[in-house]
């Protein structure tokens, strides 16, 4: 598929609507198996085109508006989830290093944190 449309004024670069309209022409054309090849913006005398600027290999690359499948979907929800609570204990294991610097016992750490006694031990 060539998508095609006019500037009227005569100025053919694209705007940044057409290139977030082709992004998504381009994903969607992924989904149901139409590629799109290039897109043209023209006026009276001359064309601006996508594919010879290398806009299009450009778009390709890009994560936005990409459809994603259920599983990649629930593989990105699932490492987003897994960092997340990376990072909370991350955060409890240097605040318990600090407790355990100012002498707090095991139990409070453990309380206090949310970390396990083993985890409190290795630190």
């Amino acid at each position: 598929m060539i998508l095609v449309h006019n500037h009227p004024r005569g100025k053919t670069e694209p705007s940044q609507a057409d290139l977030d309209l082709t992004d998504r022409m381009m994903k969607t054309g992924e989904l149901i198996k139409i590629e799109v090849v290039d897109h043209l913006v023209i006026s009276e005398d001359k064309y601006y085109s996508f594919a010879n600027a290398g806009i299009m290999s450009q778009l390709k690359k890009t994560g936005k508006y990409e459809i994603l499948d259920k599983e990649k979907a629930e593989a990105r929800k699932w490492k987003t989830e897994f960092e997340k609570e990376q990072a909370v204990k991350n955060n409890s294991i240097e605040i318990a290093k600090k407790m355990k610097d100012k002498g707090y016992d095991t139990d409070a750490i453990k309380e206090l944190t949310g970390l396990t006694k083993w985890d409190i031990r290795k630190l």
